[in-house]
């Protein structure tokens, strides 16, 4: 099965102090160790490194060359791929404003990871995150909880 891992997955997984770091790191193991296909954005990438590199949500903040290094070493397995955005991707965009709920502020970050995921064939999203459960096309499955 080919999914996406989210932002928050990595950031749990990345981040030894937070709560959900074992369940998290346990689960991007074995999926990094499966035959399945895992996908990432650009998007989830700079979302990654603002985070775990922001003083006011990391008590410890990473460096970006830390951040950095901890990207390199998730994309260089070999089941990890990186999706972009099709060629048709300002429709995909249309498609989803008009057939989802409340998609304004900061739900836009998460309806364009949903549009490259849908650009792409990708219907399965791993996160922490409910916001995802607005796009009817998504099944998503929650590993932390």
């Amino acid at each position: 099965m080919s999914s996406l891992i989210d932002t928050n997955i990595l950031v749990y997984a990345a981040n030894k102090s937070c709560g959900q770091h074992s369940v998290a790191a346990k689960f991007l193991k074995e999926k990094l160790s499966s035959r399945d296909l895992i996908f990432i954005c650009w998007p989830i990438f700079y979302e990654f490194l603002r985070v775990v590199s922001h003083p006011k949500i990391m008590s410890k903040p990473w460096s970006l060359k830390e951040a950095s290094k901890f990207l390199s070493w998730f994309i260089k397995f070999s089941n990890v791929q990186i999706l972009t955005e099709a060629a048709e991707h300002h429709e995909t965009l249309q498609e989803i404003l008009e057939s989802s709920k409340k998609i304004t502020g900061k739900i836009i970050h998460d309806c364009h990871i949903a549009a490259i995921m849908k650009d792409n064939g990708v219907s399965v999203i791993f996160t922490h995150d409910e916001d995802f459960r607005r796009f009817n096309f998504l099944k998503v499955h929650d590993p932390l909880g």
